[in-house]
């Protein structure tokens, strides 16, 4: 009776994995190599300033509260990321390759994910070209390999999508709840799963009024269950969302008319080949969408919605309040754009040319990553936090002057490498020179190192230092720079000596994507 029940119970098993046995396969296979891809030096680059500080607020010197009180006051942002890394840091080791393990990980999901998005929205086919898509897809490769949210939001962007697509085939509760537990933490990712929300929401209310494919009765109640259910678990957090739509003054500039044109360049790696290649394939999509069967064409509505709305909001918003729109927050519209270029290549009649078309993409990927412009594994395009910090520390290897910089060089100086450097506040403005001179005068050793590196210093601050004290000491790399100072009664400053002060060092540097020519270090 015992055994009989057991093979009973082991049928429905077997069952399911018979009929789901290429997704597990494909999943896997695609899996290994979306890891390879975003494992690949991944410690390569050293932390650059956003990073830092996501290490610095989820770090064992504050208390949860306390971190999610700076997400909400501070940093403007929602907490899940902050939250994920102090989990995580409280189990791994310090360094560029742990800290950001759980992005990649999440990067790797977010491929997989992919496919069941595409199988679930079109066809198995463009699940299967849309996974291939997006495991070589430089951007997404890149933001991948950081510690911040893009990949989080990226992963629950598709999952909520997968689910809502889902949800209006079947009308199933059970979907309305993973449509739900899935958008929830898309929202306490990042600000633009808002924008997201807003496109399903778009999405369902054409949906709802459609005369050729509207839903069941009992399918709309569903949908406005599941998104009243994730409107309830987003409510804790409407306050700092109400906050910080009160900013009126941000880094982020006003998107220009040609911004679209832009990040989708960067989306796809920058290279014109691949740019004009996946633009042909939307193209192609674009045509071909009004003869698709009804069922097609109500995802096509999907897909421009998610993509139009998505941009629109923060796009509009950018004008009438503050600017909110740069490329790597609009990740979030990636997938859709992935999946418009799978069913391009679906779409083709001969088989073989959809091979061709999928391997050349494939490989012109691999070129750009692996040997354009030196290729991106081999290219410092980071902020070099971590070779400033060991440069200061082989200069002042007993740790006689005292620092002053941001919270960011913090984690190399004392996390890493465990110096025994004395942080004080940054010098960005006269109150911060002011302090920084009236310390190295009155210290023992008269002297002190003065750290830079995402925001710089003020011009006036700057000339306050190199007129009062001897800059004995000087090392700059890509945006960050270190100089010793020290006091002299003897110095009397050369006013042709004093640096001018560039166009680079007046300003905050705001978002890392205009830097110009990086700097470059050999292959290791």
């Amino acid at each position: 009776m015992g055994k009989s029940e057991d093979t009973a119970s082991a049928r429905p098993i077997r069952s399911w994995l018979r009929r789901n046995r290429f997704a597990l396969l494909f999943s896997t296979a695609i899996g290994l190599v979306a890891a390879w891809l975003r494992f690949k030096a991944l410690g390569f680059q050293s932390l650059w300033f956003d990073e830092l500080l996501t290490l610095h607020y989820s770090s064992w010197r504050f208390s949860v509260w306390e971190t999610v009180y700076y997400c909400a006051v501070q940093e403007h942002t929602p907490p899940l990321l902050y939250l994920i890394a102090k989990a995580w840091q409280s189990v791994s080791t310090p360094g560029e390759f742990s800290a950001r393990i759980p992005f990649a990980v999440f990067g790797v999901s977010g491929v997989v994910a992919m496919f069941f998005l595409g199988r679930e929205a079109f066809s198995r086919r463009v699940g299967v070209y849309a996974a291939i898509l997006c495991a070589f897809l430089p951007f997404h490769i890149r933001y991948s390999q950081e510690a911040r949210a893009y990949s989080l939001v990226f992963l629950f962007t598709v999952l909520s999508y997968t689910f809502l697509a889902r949800l209006v085939r079947t009308g199933s509760r059970r979907d309305g709840w993973c449509f739900a537990l899935s958008a929830a933490p898309m929202l306490y990712s990042h600000y633009f799963g808002l924008m997201v929300v807003a496109s399903q929401l778009v999405f369902a209310g054409f949906l709802f009024t459609s005369r050729t494919s509207r839903p069941e009765p009992r399918t709309i109640e569903n949908v406005v269950l599941a998104f009243f259910l994730a409107a309830i678990l987003y409510s804790p957090w409407m306050p700092a969302l109400v906050r910080i739509a009160e900013i009126d003054d941000f880094w982020i500039r006003r998107p220009r008319p040609d911004f679209f044109i832009d990040y989708f360049k960067q989306y796809m790696g920058k290279e014109p080949y691949l740019v004009v290649g996946y633009a042909l394939l939307i193209a192609s999509y674009l045509v071909g969408a009004g003869k698709a069967e009804a069922r097609l064409r109500d995802h096509r509505l999907m897909l421009f919605s998610w993509v139009f709305v998505a941009l629109a909001i923060p796009y509009v918003r950018s004008f009438v309040a503050q600017p909110s729109l740069i490329s790597r927050y609009s990740i979030v519209i990636v997938p859709a754009l992935i999946l418009m270029a799978s069913q391009g290549i679906a779409a083709m009649a001969r088989p073989a040319f959809r091979r061709f078309v999928l391997v050349t993409l494939v490989v012109m990927s691999l070129v750009n990553l692996f040997f354009t412009d030196e290729g991106y594994y081999h290219r410092i395009a980071k902020e070099p936090y971590r070779e400033i910090a060991q440069w200061v520390i082989k200069q002042d290897p007993e740790a006689k002057y005292p620092v002053f910089t941001d919270p960011a060089f913090a984690y190399y100086l004392e996390d890493v490498h465990h110096a025994n450097f004395v942080i004080r506040p940054p010098v960005r403005y006269m109150e911060g020179a002011r302090l920084c001179y009236r310390t190295i005068v009155s210290s023992e050793r008269k002297g002190g190192w003065v750290l830079r590196g995402h925001f710089a210093m003020a011009p006036e601050a700057r000339e306050y230092l190199d007129t009062r004290l001897r800059a004995v000491k000087d090392k700059r790399m890509r945006r960050t720079r270190s100089t010793l100072y020290v006091y002299d009664p003897t110095y009397e400053p050369d006013a042709k000596a004093i640096e001018p002060k560039t166009e680079e060092e007046q300003v905050p540097q705001g978002d890392i994507e205009d830097e110009g020519e990086p700097f470059r270090r050999s292959r290791p």
